[in-house]
């Protein structure tokens, strides 16, 4: 008997100390099927473990894979997460985490053509989960979960947004080795309020990263997002944008820019100012240039585009993202190219108009040369008539000849 006591104490012993495991064990399956259901996309968690005495949570691997009419893998993939979680508010449909660390996320957003128009894997899980009309407040499927974040903590994340809904739309966005934070993320809740603060820093460009940070608020947790965000890149290369340079005659070659933005968007009304200096630039013509940019010379304006050590430039967007006319890149790009050709123009009509004022000055000066040198020797001549006599002395009339010393010259003079 107590042989068999012992036994059973050491099994509960070894299932106590084992309990994260066996129950994560249990629950991966489970939780993986319900997300999968939850949010209309396929998930796996690997390597679970759950503590419901601590209410931890740690896992090895967490995959939301994208939907098939989207690119094949991950739309979100994340490399280790732990956090802490009210067990017992689940039975009541209800997500409570104080802190959770996501290690190396990586995020990607694919937008695509349809036949109906645009689409992301973003707002298709949004609408699966919402309904398309925003519905969460009196749905009565899914969205009866409520989900409370304390905060999220990123740690060397990715995230690329890649968009082929179009030709002129496409564009691929790299943001790597970020770092920061997103704090007091509720689901659902009222879009027209900004409940999360977000902080951020990483690189951004794919071929040549450059540093850059974002702070504000927002509220990420709603179909209608909206934020208030301000954000710069020091420091970044021009050829990881040549986009912006689409449909000019000419493009890119070589450059700097510094960038500072902020974007403020409420019930999907958009509003961004950026400050956007370029330097250095290097320019050439396109193979199928004309001889016009703007209205002007091209090789004129290349050549001040070149001239410039620095261009400033305001760049302003105003839209509605859900208007399928509206699509920020392009609008971006447009308010970029024309914000450049005002700043050329002005340029070269200021250089116009100085080399007309210099050549104005010197037909006027040459003009008035002859005449001034004329006014001069008559003073001269005057001041000479009246100083000299006063000296004493009595210079020769012009009529005196002054007798040479050769007397074969004089008597030739005299004859």
């Amino acid at each position: 008997m107590k042989k068999i006591t012992w036994i059973f104490l050491l099994a509960a012993f070894f299932i106590f100390l084992t309990r994260s495991i066996l129950i994560g064990a249990v629950l991966e399956p489970i939780l993986s099927k319900e997300l999968t259901n939850l949010f209309g996309m396929p998930v796996s968690i690997r390597g679970l473990r759950a503590d419901p005495l601590y209410g931890r949570v740690w896992a090895s691997r967490v995959i939301f894979m994208n939907q098939p009419e989207f690119a094949p893998g991950p739309h979100l993939d994340v490399k280790g997460l732990k956090f802490d979680i009210d067990f017992w508010a689940l039975t009541q449909k209800r997500v409570l985490i104080g802190t959770i660390f996501l290690n190396e996320p990586y995020y990607f957003i694919d937008r695509i053509a349809t036949p109906k128009g645009p689409n992301n894997n973003v707002s298709t899980w949004v609408d699966h989960i919402e309904g398309p009309e925003d519905s969460s407040s009196t749905n009565s499927g899914p969205s009866q979960w409520k989900v409370s974040i304390n905060e999220i903590v990123l740690h060397n994340g990715t995230f690329i947004l890649n968009d082929t809904s179009s030709e002129e739309a496409r564009k691929k966005l790299v943001f790597e080795k970020l770092n920061g934070s997103l704090v007091g993320f509720k689901w659902p809740s009222d879009p027209a309020q900004f409940p999360q603060h977000v902080r951020l820093q990483g690189t951004f460009g794919e071929k040549y990263p450059a540093p850059f940070w974002i702070e504000g608020v927002a509220n990420f947790s709603t179909s209608k997002v909206g934020f208030d965000l301000k954000g710069e890149v020091p420091e970044g290369h021009v050829m990881d944008h040549r986009l912006l340079w689409e449909g000019l005659p000419v493009q890119v070659t070589d450059g700097k820019y510094q960038l500072r933005v902020h974007t403020f968007c409420k019930l999907r009304n958009l509003k961004s100012e950026s400050l956007l200096k370029l330097e250095s630039l290097k320019v050439t013509p396109r193979a199928s240039a004309g001889g016009l940019m703007w209205g002007l010379p091209m090789m004129a304006s290349i050549g001040f585009l070149e001239s410039q050590k620095a261009i400033n430039l305001k760049v302003s967007v105003h839209g509605n993202i859900k208007d399928p006319k509206f699509e920020f890149t392009k609008a971006f790009r447009k308010a970029f190219q024309e914000s450049l050709a005002r700043r050329t123009q002005n340029g070269l009509g200021l250089i116009r108009k100085g080399s007309a004022k210099i050549a104005s000055g010197t037909e006027d000066l040459m003009r008035q040369t002859p005449t001034r040198l004329a006014e001069g020797w008559e003073k001269m001549t005057n001041l000479v008539s009246t100083v000299v006599p006063r000296m004493g002395i009595m210079p020769n009339p012009p009529s005196a000849r002054v007798p040479d010393k050769d007397p074969q010259r004089n008597s030739e003079v005299a004859t």
